[in-house]
C-alpha cells in the first residue's frame, strides 16, 4: 500500500477512507512518516483534533524539519484552543518554510485569538508582502487594528479583505462597523441593512447593525435586530452585554423585564464557575491594609475620571493599596495621570479572561472593583469566575450587571431611594448619600450670564449623547417647544448627518419649526464647556438621563430639568439636582417637566441667580470631599462582614 494513495483521497475529499488506509498502512509499518502525514490530515479534515494531534507528532518524531506537519499541528492545536502551543507550532513551521503567505495568515489569526493584536498585525503584515491577495491576512490585519482603536488603518485594511473575500458577508459587517468608527455612519447602516436583508441569519449582521442603530439613536430597532442575533445563537457573550445596555435607553422595557433579561445573562455567564469559586488566598484581618482591585476600559479620556480620580486620591496609601486593570487597548496622557495615583497598574486588553482571573488572584486582590458593567472593554465574563473574595459594581453603567458573582453595588443617593431599586439588582446596594464623586477639569472656562438676556430668547439645550434622545425624549421636547413659541433648542453631539435630520424631522413632525433648532457636532471639551454659555436651561432627556453633562452643566452655572422615578439611569439627573438643593428642577412626571420648563421660559430670574452662585457652592461641596471618605468607609465595612463571615446586605452609609 502506498500512501501517496491517501494524498489522492484527502485531495478528493475522501477523509474516512484516507484516515482507514493511513492506519492500515502504519498497522504494517508504524514507521510510515507520510502515513503518519496524512492521517493527521484526514482527521484534521474530519474535525478530529486530538487525533490529529496525535499523528503530526508522530510525523514531527521521525521527520523533525517537516515544515506542514508542524503548521497543521498547529492549527489543531488552535481549534483546541491551546493557542499558545499552536503559536509556538506556527513559529517552527514558519521557521522552516517563510514563503507560503497563508500560512503567516494562519498564524496571524491564531495571535489574533491570543489577544496579541501587534503580533497579529505584524504576522498579516509578513503574509501580505509575499501575496497581497491574500484575503484572510487583510482581515486579521482589520480586526487587530479595530481592536487595537486604529479605525482609519482597520477600514483600509478591512477594505482589501472585502474585496479578496466577496463572498464573506461577516468582512462587510466588520467593515461596517469600522466605518462607523470613522464617521461613516450613513455608509454603515446601509451597508448593514442590505446585509440583514440579504443574510437574516448571519449574526454578525444582526448584531453590529444593532450596535451601529443604537449609536445614532435608534433604540428599538436595536434592540429588535440585538434580540433576532441572540436568537442565532444564545452563547453570544458579547452581544449580551450590547443588548443589555440597549434596554437601558427604551422607554418600552420595564424596569422588571430589564431585570429579567440581566439575569438571564449572568445565569448564561456563571453556569460554568460557579462551582469553582472561592480558595482565596487573602488574609481575614478585618484592620489590616485592603489590596482593591478596579478592572475597567475606560481608565483613559474618558467619562469616568471626573469619577474615579479623585476617590482614588482620598484613599489613604497605608489603608488602600489600589490595582487598577486597564483594558482599554489604547492608553493616553489621562492614563499615564490616573497610573500615577495606584499602587499597581497594568494593560490587561490582550489577556484572556483565565490569564486575568489568574493575575487578579496572584495580586491576593481582596475587593475587586468593575466599572464598566455591560459597556466597551467590559471584563464582566472576568467577575463571574469570582478571582476575589468580594467583588462590587460602580459608576460606568445605570443597572444591575445580573452576576450573582458581584456582591455589591455603590449608588452615590439617599437610603429610602436605594432601597426602591434594590428589587432590580442581584448585587446588595451600598448607600452613599449625596456624596460629591466629581471633579471637572482643572480649567473651566468662566460662567456667563444667561444667553436670554442679550438674544431676547430662550433657549433650551441638550449635550447628552444621541442614544439617550429617545422618541419618548423628542415627544417631551415637543410639548415643551410647542408651549414656548418663542425658545430655540440647541442640540449637541450631533455624530452625522443622518442623526440630525431624524431628531429635526420628529420634532418638526410635531410642529416644531426648522429655524427654532440648532445642531451642533461632537467639539472638544473647551468647546463643549462653552457652548453652555448659550444655553439658559439644559432639557434632560427620558429614560436615559444625562449623567457627566449634567455634572458639566452644573460647574458651567446651567441646570438641568430632570424627570424623576424609573431605573437608575433616569434619576441620576434628578439625583444630581437634588443632592444640591434644586429641587425646582426635577419634574414629577411629564407634565410637570413641561410646566417647569414653560416656567423657567417665563421666568428667568432664579436662572440669574442660580448661574452666579451655582459654581462657588459647588467648588465648596467638593472641597468637603465625603465622596471618598464613604468609600473608604464602605470598603472597610464589606471586608468587615466577609471578614465575620456574614452575607452580603444593604449598607447605609449616607450619613
Amino acid at each position: 500500500m502506498d500512501p501517496e494513495s491517501c494524498a489522492a483521497l484527502v485531495r478528493k475529499g475522501e477523509f474516512h477512507d484516507a484516515a482507514t488506509l493511513a492506519e492500515s498502512i502504519l498497522a504494517g509499518d508504524p514507521q510510515c512518516s507520510k502515513a503518519w502525514y496524512f492521517l493527521g490530515l484526514a482527521r484534521l479534515l474530519l474535525n478530529e483534533h486530538e487525533a490529529a494531534c496525535l499523528a503530526f507528532e508522530q510525523t514531527i518524531s521521525r521527520l523533525p524539519n517537516h515544515s506542514a506537519a508542524f503548521h497543521y499541528l498547529a492549527i489543531a492545536l488552535q481549534r483546541l484552543e491551546r493557542r499558545a502551543r499552536a503559536s509556538e507550532m506556527f513559529q517552527r513551521s514558519l521557521a522552516l518554510c517563510p514563503d507560503v503567505a497563508h500560512w503567516w495568515a494562519n498564524a496571524a489569526a491564531n495571535a489574533f485569538e491570543c489577544r496579541r493584536f501587534k503580533d497579529a498585525v505584524e504576522l498579516a503584515g509578513k503574509a501580505i508582502s509575499i501575496d497581497r491577495t491574500t484575503g484572510s491576512a487583510w482581515l486579521v490585519r482589520g480586526n487587530a487594528l479595530f481592536e487595537m482603536g486604529d479605525f482609519v488603518g482597520a477600514v483600509a485594511a478591512l477594505e482589501r479583505a472585502a474585496e479578496q473575500l466577496p463572498d464573506r458577508e461577516d468582512v462587510r459587517a466588520g467593515l461596517a462597523l469600522a466605518y462607523d468608527e470613522v464617521g461613516r455612519g450613513n455608509e454603515a447602516l446601509a451597508l448593514l441593512d442590505g446585509l440583514v436583508r440579504k443574510s437574516p441569519t448571519l449574526i454578525e449582521g444582526q448584531a453590529n447593525y444593532a450596535t451601529v442603530l443604537l449609536r445614532h439613536g435608534y433604540v428599538e430597532e436595536a434592540i429588535k435586530h440585538f434580540r433576532v442575533a441572540l436568537g442565532l445563537n444564545p452563547e453570544r457573550l458579547n452581544v449580551w452585554t450590547s443588548y443589555l445596555f440597549a434596554l437601558t435607553h427604551s422607554a418600552r422595557v420595564s424596569l422588571d423585564e430589564g431585570f429579567g433579561e440581566h439575569c438571564r445573562f449572568g445565569r448564561i455567564v456563571e453556569r460554568p464557575w460557579r462551582d469553582r469559586w472561592g480558595g482565596w488566598k487573602c488574609d481575614p484581618d478585618p484592620e489590616r491594609r485592603l489590596r482593591v482591585g478596579f478592572v475597567s476600559g475606560d481608565l483613559r479620556n474618558h467619562p469616568l475620571r471626573y469619577f474615579i480620580e479623585p476617590v482614588w486620591e482620598g484613599l489613604e496609601p497605608d489603608t488602600f493599596e489600589i490595582f487598577a486593570y486597564s483594558s482599554c487597548p489604547q492608553e493616553d496622557a489621562v492614563s499615564e495621570g490616573l497610573r500615577g495615583k495606584v499602587s499597581s497598574w497594568c494593560n490587561v486588553h490582550a489577556l484572556d479572561d483565565d490569564a486575568l482571573a489568574s493575575r487578579i488572584r496572584s495580586d491576593r486582590v481582596d475587593i475587586l472593583v468593575d466599572l464598566s458593567g455591560h459597556t466597551t472593554y467590559n471584563r464582566l465574563t472576568v467577575f463571574a469566575r469570582k478571582p476575589a473574595p468580594l467583588q462590587l459594581t460602580w459608576i460606568g453603567y445605570p443597572a444591575t450587571t445580573g452576576l450573582t458573582a458581584i456582591d455589591y453595588r455603590f449608588v452615590a443617593a439617599p437610603a429610602d431611594f436605594c432601597r426602591q431599586l434594590a428589587p432590580c439588582f442581584t448585587e446588595k446596594l451600598i448607600a452613599l448619600g449625596d456624596a460629591v464623586i466629581f471633579r471637572p477639569e482643572a480649567v473651566l472656562p468662566p460662567v456667563t450670564p444667561p444667553p436670554v438676556l442679550e438674544r431676547g430668547q430662550f433657549t433650551f439645550g441638550s449635550f447628552n449623547r444621541l442614544a439617550k434622545v429617545s422618541a419618548s425624549t423628542i415627544a417631551l421636547w415637543a410639548r415643551v417647544l410647542t408651549q414656548v413659541p418663542d425658545a430655540r433648542l440647541l442640540i449637541g453631539a450631533i455624530d452625522d448627518e443622518r442623526s440630525g435630520a431624524k431628531i429635526v424631522e420628529a420634532l418638526t413632525r410635531l410642529g416644531v419649526g426648522r429655524d427654532r433648532l440648532e445642531l451642533r457636532p461632537r467639539v472638544g471639551m473647551a468647546d463643549y464647556l462653552r457652548m453652555h454659555a448659550e444655553v439658559d436651561l439644559l432639557l434632560d432627556t427620558v429614560p436615559y438621563a444625562g449623567g457627566t453633562t449634567t455634572n458639566h452643566a452644573l460647574w458651567m452655572g446651567v441646570p438641568t430639568l430632570s424627570l424623576d422615578g424609573g431605573g437608575l439611569q433616569q434619576r441620576s439627573g434628578s439625583g444630581r439636582m437634588r443632592a444640591l438643593g434644586l429641587d425646582e428642577w426635577i419634574a414629577a412626571d411629564e407634565d410637570d417637566y413641561v410646566t417647569k420648563a414653560v416656567a423657567a421660559a417665563s421666568r428667568t430670574e432664579p436662572l440669574v441667580r442660580l448661574r452666579s452662585t451655582l459654581r462657588e457652592r459647588l467648588e465648596q461641596r467638593a472641597a468637603e470631599t465625603t465622596g471618598s471618605r464613604r468609600v473608604a468607609l464602605a470598603l472597610r465595612a464589606i471586608w468587615r462582614r466577609w471578614c465575620s463571615g456574614a452575607s452580603p446586605d444593604f449598607l447605609d452609609l449616607s450619613d
